[in-house]
């Protein structure tokens, strides 16, 4: 994904480097002429893609998302959704909460919770003897020292 600024109908692309480069010289990403630039009213930037078009009368609460609850508490966007990348909303995490306090969910019991950190622990150590520049000795040994906290919990 590219965030472009212009003036004067030449585009900065900040991130991803184009293809084609009017300016081979160094600096932040790369200076090219945009064909498909859009100017906003009244201001001398050029956009490569227009803005969203968010609708006023569907936002509440100063700009955020109309969001409503259920009679047991769980959180839904106005889309009926408790994940919606249109509002940019992610409620799974408090609706588990409310599922696991309400009882239909049944709660994580210790031994799930360390089986589940123990295999993140495993899973971050053979991730980090891949990594480049490689983590530090102490890195390693905290983690190590997790593997074995959660291995005794699962014994």
């Amino acid at each position: 994904e590219t965030f472009a600024i212009a003036s004067n109908k030449q585009v900065l692309t900040m991130g991803k480097k184009s293809k084609r480069r009017a300016n081979k010289g160094g600096g932040v990403g790369s200076t090219h002429f945009a064909t498909a630039a859009v100017q906003q009213p009244g201001s001398n930037l050029l956009f490569r893609a227009p803005p969203p078009n968010i609708d006023p009368s569907r936002n509440t609460y100063g700009g955020l998302p109309e969001n409503h609850t259920d009679d047991i508490g769980r959180m839904f966007c106005s889309h009926d959704r408790e994940y919606c990348h249109i509002c940019c909303v992610d409620h799974r995490m408090c609706n588990r909460i409310v599922e696991e306090s309400a009882g239909l969910k049944k709660k994580t019991t210790p031994v799930e919770e360390a089986a589940n950190m123990y295999a993140t622990t495993i899973t971050a150590l053979r991730k980090m003897e891949h990594m480049r520049p490689r983590s530090s000795e102490e890195m390693f040994e905290q983690n190590r020292q997790y593997k074995k906290e959660y291995e005794g919990k699962l014994r």
